[in-house]
C-alpha cells in the first residue's frame, strides 16, 4: 500500500474497482460491469442461498505482508465471531472485519452493505478476494463504496477512523454509535423469561418470578416476556395473531403488565416478536393471514409480507399499537432479523428486503414505544449498515446455560464482534443466569459491556451474590461510558490456546475497567499481565490498578506491568484509576465499578477529604502514614489491606476526612 494508490485491486472479474482516499483512510468504490450476470451459480432459485452464491463480481487486495490476522466473520445467518488466522489465505467467507499488524503499525479492512451490494472478504494465496452480491437480484449500474483499508498505532482509533469515512461517503453518519443516545430504560437491571421459561411461559410463573426477585431485593426495573407468549403455531412456527396465548395469559397480556408494575414495581415490560411476526411467517387461515393475505408472498413453504417498506410498516403499527394501548408494552426485542433479506432473495435487493423492514421497524418503535428496541439475530452487514437510529443491538449468539463451559465463545463473541458492531451499536451481551457454574464469569463480563444487563434466571435459581456489584445502592447499574473490546495484546491471539489471560476493558470516567478471564481450552492455569501498553490512553500518565476479587491495589508505570494468575474459568476485575498524589479514594468494595460512590475528593496538604454516597464500606491509598479517619465528623477504625486501607462507611451520605502523618 502507497499513500497514493492504496491496496491495489487486482484480478477484477465483472468489476471495475476505483480506490479513493478520505483522511487517510482508502475506500473502494465499485462498478459491476454486467449487472444481471452471477458469478459462480447455476441454479439460485431459493430465498434461503448464501451470498457467495449470488455473486455478481469480486477482485482481490493482496497483503504479502500480512501475518496472523484476526476476522470477524459471518459463521451463522445471524451471527458475527472471531477467527485467528496465521495469514490471508486463512481468512474465512462472509468476514466482514480484519485486523493485522504489519510493519508495527496495526492495519484494518472493513467491508459492509450499501443497500445493493454487500460484501464478503475471503482468503486467497497472499490476499484476500472481496466478493459481491446483490441478494440475487441484478445490480445497478452505479459505483458503490463496498470496502476500506486503513492503518496506523491505535488500532482501535484505526477501525473508528475508517468506519466513519464509509459512512461519511455514504451519507449515513446518524448510524454511527457516537450520534446516537443510550437509552434510559436500559440504565436499571432487567429479567427476561426466556432461559426461565422457554416457550411455557406464562402469567402465573412469571408473577411467581417476580416476586421471589422482590423477596431477594434483586432491583429488577424492567422485564422481557420472550418467545412464547403469542398466540402461534409453535409446531410450524407461525403467527396466528397478534394477542397472547390464552392459555398461557387467561386474562390477557394487559394483566401481567399491570400485576408487575403495580405489585412489583417494574418500570418497563416488553414483549419479544420476530422480524417476519414469527419465525417462519404467518400461520394459513389463522386470523392474521386473513387480514394480511392481499399482501403475503408465498416463499418456499412459508407466507410472509411483501417486501415493501410501507407494508411492513403498516404491519408492525398495527401490532405495536394494540400492544402499547391495550396492553401496557414499553419496548419490542424482535429476532429473526437477517430473515429479511434471507426470505426476498432473489426477489428484492438488500435496501428493499432488509433495509425496508428495519425502516419499517424503527419507524414504528419510535411511535409507540419512544424508540425503545432491542435488535436481534442481526449481525449480518445489511443489517448493521442498513439499520437507520436504533441503538441497541445483541453482539453475540444466545447464552445457553446448558452448554457446557459456554462462557468462551460467548465472551469472544461479545467482545471481538464488538470492534465492528460497537461502531454502531451498545451491545447487548444476552442474558445470564445468576446461579450458574460460569454466573462469575458471567458477570464481570456484562460490567464492562457498557450495554444492558439483565438475567434469566429460573425458579428458586437467582444468587445476588453475582448480580448485585453490578448495582449502585440507588437500584440503578453502574455502567462503562463506551463499549467493552479485547485490549490491544489479546487482538490478534486466540486465548483459548495462547495460555494467556483473556482482557477486555471499557472507560468508566477518568479510568478504565478490565475484565481478566481465563478461556483455556485445557483448563489449566494461566498466567498474565496488564501493561500500559495494553490500552493505548495508558501512555504517558501514573495509574493504580485495584483488583476487586483480591482486594489488593497496586502501582501500573511503564515496564512494570501487573502480574496476573487465574485459575481455570475464573475471573478478575481490573479498575485501572488515575494516580492522585498523596492518596485517594478507591471506592466501595462490594461494586465492581467502586469509585461510583465518590462524588468529589481533593488532598490539601496532609489531609484527604471526599464527599461520597452512602456505603457499607470503602477503600483508600495513602502515601503517607495514616494519622486517623473521620466520618461525617466519627473517627472510624482503619484496617490495612494489600496496598490500600478499609474503613466502615455510612447509612447516608458521608464527608470524610483522612489525616496522613509524616
Amino acid at each position: 500500500m502507497t499513500e497514493k494508490t492504496g491496496l491495489a485491486a487486482q484480478h477484477m472479474e465483472n468489476c471495475t474497482v476505483t480506490p479513493e482516499q478520505e483522511e487517510g483512510v482508502w475506500l473502494y468504490r465499485v462498478q459491476v460491469t454486467n449487472g444481471s450476470a452471477v458469478l459462480g451459480n447455476e441454479a439460485l432459485d431459493a430465498s434461503l442461498d448464501t451470498d457467495a452464491s449470488s455473486q455478481v463480481g469480486l477482485f482481490s487486495l493482496p497483503l504479502p505482508e500480512a501475518g496472523a490476522m484476526t476476522a470477524v466473520y459471518q459463521h451463522k445467518t445471524w451471527w458475527l465471531r472471531p477467527a485467528f488466522v496465521s495469514g490471508p489465505e486463512q481468512v474465512p467467507e462472509r468476514t466482514q472485519l480484519l485486523l493485522w499488524q504489519q510493519k508495527g503499525e496495526y492495519w484494518a479492512a472493513v467491508t459492509g452493505c450499501d443497500g445493493v451490494l454487500r460484501g464478503d472478504f475471503s482468503g486467497e494465496t497472499g490476499g484476500v478476494t472481496l466478493s459481491l452480491s446483490a441478494n440475487g437480484c441484478p445490480a445497478d449500474s452505479n459505483s458503490h463504496i463496498v470496502a476500506a483499508v486503513h492503518h496506523g498505532a491505535d488500532p482501535y482509533v484505526c477501525i473508528k477512523e475508517m468506519v466513519a469515512a464509509v459512512c461519511r461517503r455514504l451519507g449515513k453518519t446518524h448510524m454511527l454509535r457516537e450520534n446516537k443516545t443510550f437509552p434510559q430504560m436500559f440504565r436499571s437491571l432487567g429479567w427476561c423469561t426466556w432461559d426461565a421459561f422457554y416457550h411455557k411461559v406464562n402469567e402465573a410463573d412469571i408473577l411467581k418470578k417476580l416476586q421471589q426477585l422482590k423477596d431477594q431485593q434483586v432491583p429488577v426495573r424492567w422485564m422481557l416476556i420472550d418467545d412464547g407468549w403469542s398466540d402461534a403455531d409453535y409446531p410450524n412456527r407461525k403467527l396466528k395473531d397478534w394477542t397472547a396465548d390464552k392459555e398461557k395469559f387467561p386474562q390477557g397480556l394487559s394483566h401481567t403488565v399491570k400485576v408487575a408494575k403495580e405489585a412489583f414495581g417494574l418500570e418497563q415490560v416488553g414483549v419479544w416478536h420476530a422480524l417476519m411476526g414469527y419465525w417462519t411467517g404467518l400461520a394459513p387461515d389463522s386470523p392474521i393471514f386473513r387480514k394480511w393475505q392481499d399482501k403475503l408472498v408465498h416463499r418456499g413453504q412459508d407466507d410472509v409480507l411483501e417486501p415493501r417498506e410501507e407494508t411492513y410498516f403498516d404491519f408492525y403499527n398495527g401490532w405495536h399499537s394494540y400492544l402499547a394501548d391495550k396492553c401496557g408494552i414499553d419496548f419490542v426485542k424482535v429476532d429473526g432479523q437477517g430473515s429479511g433479506s434471507l426470505y426476498y432473495k432473489g426477489m428484492a435487493d438488500y435496501n428493499r428486503s432488509a433495509g425496508g423492514c428495519l425502516r419499517a421497524l424503527e419507524r414504528s418503535t419510535d411511535a409507540h414505544f419512544g424508540g425503545n428496541l432491542v435488535n436481534c439475530m442481526g449481525m449480518a452487514p445489511e443489517n448493521l449498515w442498513l439499520r437507520g437510529h436504533s441503538p441497541v443491538a445483541r453482539s453475540s449468539d444466545d447464552f445457553v446455560p446448558q452448554v457446557p463451559r459456554g462462557f468462551r465463545e460467548h465472551a469472544l463473541q461479545n467482545s471481538f464482534n464488538t470492534l465492528l458492531h460497537g461502531q454502531f451499536y451498545w451491545g447487548d451481551w444476552d442474558m445470564f443466569w445468576s446461579s450458574h457454574v460460569e454466573s462469575r464469569q458471567n458477570s464481570v463480563l456484562r460490567a464492562v459491556s457498557g450495554g444492558p444487563v439483565y438475567i434469566s434466571d429460573p425458579l428458586d435459581g437467582t444468587d445476588p451474590i453475582n448480580i448485585m456489584p453490578l448495582v449502585g445502592n440507588n437500584g440503578r447499574l453502574l455502567l462503562c461510558d463506551d463499549v467493552g473490546v479485547p485490549t490491544a495484546d489479546c487482538l490478534l491471539t486466540d486465548p483459548r490456546s495462547s495460555k494467556k489471560l483473556f482482557k477486555v476493558f471499557n472507560r468508566y470516567g477518568d479510568g478504565y475497567v478490565v475484565a481478566v478471564f481465563n478461556l483455556d481450552e485445557e483448563n489449566e492455569t494461566c498466567c498474565g499481565t496488564l501493561a500500559v501498553e495494553d490500552i493505548p490512553q495508558l501512555g504517558g500518565k501514573q495509574w493504580l490498578v485495584y483488583r476487586h476479587f483480591a482486594g489488593s491495589c497496586t502501582p501500573l508505570e511503564p515496564g512494570q506491568p501487573v502480574e496476573l494468575t487465574l485459575e481455570a474459568q475464573d475471573a478478575e476485575l481490573l479498575l485501572v484509576l488515575p494516580r492522585r498524589p498523596g492518596g485517594q479514594i478507591l471506592g466501595d468494595p462490594a461494586k465492581y465499578l467502586s469509585t461510583w460512590v465518590v462524588q468529589s475528593q481533593q488532598v490539601e496538604g496532609n489531609t484527604l477529604t471526599a464527599a461520597l454516597a452512602a456505603c457499607e464500606s470503602f477503600l483508600f491509598v495513602a502515601e503517607k502514614p495514616v494519622s486517623q479517619v473521620l466520618v461525617n465528623g466519627q473517627a472510624v477504625e482503619v484496617t490495612p489491606r494489600a496496598g490500600c486501607y478499609q474503613v466502615p462507611g455510612d447509612t447516608g451520605p458521608m464527608a470524610v476526612e483522612i489525616a496522613f502523618g509524616e
